[in-house]
């Protein structure tokens, strides 16, 4: 039996939300060997970890997101059990320039996982958050060091988002500059810098001195050319900035009160999926927060939420908007506006108009639906239906210009719209064949891959004038695959010679199987008959091959044989079931038979 131990790592660098995942960390599964949990974990020396490695169960890397899968396979004979989960870290987060040679090993914890049962194993979910002092004595052995902070306004700790932060250590003979960062919607900053950054003198590199240990912190934060706050040499001499450690915390305020945007328009959503923060812009995939799972691509039509206003905020001038996107290898400046068929028909909103409903001749408000299509248009109101026809209104049709843009009806409700398109990204980034090679059990032909694309938000009040085009700075980077799996099975060694399923089989059977998929949550190969529900009868094997498996993601392929002579004489059913780690932000695409074959065994 395989066990897969999922997890997500963070380190603290302080009280409050300032942590970082443990991207590039190499996660080490060892069998516990026993002993007491050290209560207050050290790197580990050389010794230690040779020690360790007679008990290894298996390994992995965590990705942008903090987040590791380890399998522990069945050749290492693990059942159940406490184990202790070690990391290896070759750099931190942050680091642009890493001079330490050696890697860093130290244990986390033990951990006695709560086994759950799945089709193709067991699988044990686990989080965990490396201490703030742990976590930063580590970095501080790469000469890490980090400034984390949030920058509020100091009457209502309302978020200042979109503003400089400036650090400086106050030196007797010199300040020196250690960064700047741009706050975030929530105020957040981060500021990485090393050592060196504040060693230096006058007369570096050829001499760099600091008598102190670490820096002695002050602030400057500017927008558009003004100062919001300006401290001084003095500040950083205070007790709690002065020598402050390789991680540090702070929050700063500044006057003044910032009014959101309500109103303006903005591009948020795949489905469900707020792209901002459930998807990882890196990898195109769904990350830790996102509520289908981690991991996941994209296919099928994607709705595109937000909003848009009919007029622009404060006047009369009328809203367009459109989406662009952009394939690998074309600038974004460059990518086509979506109309045509990546427009799929989808209801974008609604409006009230005076009907008669009813038939019988007394005019009402009510909703008449509003779809975005790529083509049947339809005037602004609709005919009325013959006197005495009871019925609701047809939908009210707008479609893209020329150029993409969309007009948004100024008798929407709420004056907005809030779905703003429905992309077909099978016009996008073509599926079809998966690229099998046709004979179960040989590798795939052409493994297929999908695209990581980039979906850009443009708005204009002047669809005339290229210069009064707003492009939104957040594009959605989403990987799209709508290649279909690879599923191909057959079977070997039928009864007397016999070539097709009908042939009966009576002491062996080696089924064959193709499966492939870039994104591959799950596939296995089962058999199913009355003959396991009879007494007496063997344990029915299913599954006989499952996956995926870190070292074969995307699926594989071979033979798997079946010692079959002591099951009774019956038909049986083979079954490859897949499932793509695909979603489109609602809901995530289902298992499904993609192959099958029937077999009979005749009396032995």
């Amino acid at each position: 039996m395989s066990f897969k131990f999922n997890g997500v790592l963070h380190g603290r660098f302080c009280d409050g939300d300032c942590t970082e995942p443990l991207f590039g960390v190499t996660v080490l599964l060892y069998r516990a060997s026993g002993k007491p949990a050290p209560s207050d974990p050290e790197p580990l020396d050389a010794a230690a970890i040779e020690e360790k490695q007679a008990r290894l169960l298996g390994s992995a890397k965590a990705d942008e997101s903090g987040a590791f899968s380890v399998e522990i396979g069945p050749n290492s004979r693990y059942e159940s059990g406490p184990v202790e989960v070690d990391v290896r870290c070759d750099s931190v987060p942050g680091l642009r320039d890493n001079r330490r040679k050696e890697p860093v090993q130290l244990t986390l914890a033990e951990v006695d996982p709560k086994w759950e049962q799945s089709r193709v194993g067991s699988f044990f979910d686990w989080r965990y958050e490396v201490p703030a002092r742990l976590w930063c004595h580590v970095r501080s052995l790469f000469d890490a060091w980090v400034i984390c902070g949030h920058l509020r306004s100091c009457k209502d700790k309302v978020p200042i988002a979109g503003v400089t932060v400036k650090a400086f250590d106050a030196d007797w003979l010199q300040d020196d500059a250690l960064g700047s960062a741009v706050t975030a919607a929530d105020g957040h900053f981060r500021i990485d810098y090393t050592s060196a950054q504040f060693r230096k003198t006058p007369f570096s590199p050829w001499l760099n001195v600091e008598l102190a240990e670490g820096p002695d912190l002050y602030f400057t934060v500017e927008s558009g050319g003004s100062t919001l706050l300006n401290e001084k040499q003095a500040d950083g001499w205070q007790p709690k900035r002065r020598n402050v450690q390789h991680c540090f915390c702070v929050d700063l305020c500044v006057d003044m009160k910032p009014k959101p945007p309500y109103f303006d328009p903005l591009f948020t959503s795949v489905g469900n999926l707020a792209f901002m923060g459930d998807v990882v812009a890196g990898t195109g995939l769904t990350g830790p927060t996102s509520p289908v799972g981690v991991g996941y691509g994209f296919f099928g039509t994607l709705v595109l939420g937000g909003l848009c206003p009919s007029f622009k905020a404060g006047t009369s001038q009328a809203m367009f908007y459109r989406f662009r996107v952009a394939l690998p290898g074309v600038a974004d400046a460059a990518a086509p506006a979506v109309m045509g068929p990546q427009v799929t028909p989808w209801p974008v909103g609604s409006r009230l108009i005076l009907w008669d409903k009813n038939g019988d001749g007394t005019l009402e408000y009510v909703p008449q639906q509003i779809w975005l299509q790529s083509s049947g248009a339809t005037p602004g109101l609709p005919a009325p239906l013959p006197p005495g026809t009871p019925g609701w209104p047809p939908k009210h049709v707008i479609v893209p210009d020329a150029a993409g843009w969309i007009a948004v009806d100024p008798d929407a409700v709420g004056q907005s719209f809030q779905t703003l398109l429905g992309l077909n990204s099978e016009a996008v980034v073509a599926g079809g064949d998966g690229g099998g090679s046709g004979t179960a059990g040989q590798p795939p032909s052409t493994p297929r891959n999908g695209k990581k694309v980039r979906v850009i938000f443009e708005t204009t009040v002047d669809r005339a004038n290229a210069a009064a085009t707003v492009q939104q700075t957040d594009v959605a980077v989403l990987l799209v695959n709508n290649f279909a799996e690879v599923g191909e099975l057959d079977a070997q060694q039928f009864h007397g010679g016999g070539s097709n399923a009908c042939s009966g089989l009576d002491a062996a059977l080696d089924v064959d199987f193709t499966t492939d998929h870039e994104l591959m949550l799950d596939w296995s190969i089962s058999i199913g008959s009355a003959a396991f529900s009879l007494p007496g009868a063997p344990v029915n094997p299913s599954p006989v091959a499952s996956g995926p498996t870190p070292a074969k993601p995307r699926g594989d392929n071979g033979t798997v044989h079946l010692d079959i002579s002591t099951w009774p004489s019956c038909s049986y059913l083979v079954e490859l079931t897949t499932q793509r780690k695909l979603t489109n932000g609602f809901s995530n695409d289902p298992a499904r038979e993609l192959a099958a074959f029937t077999f009979c065994i005749c009396s032995h």
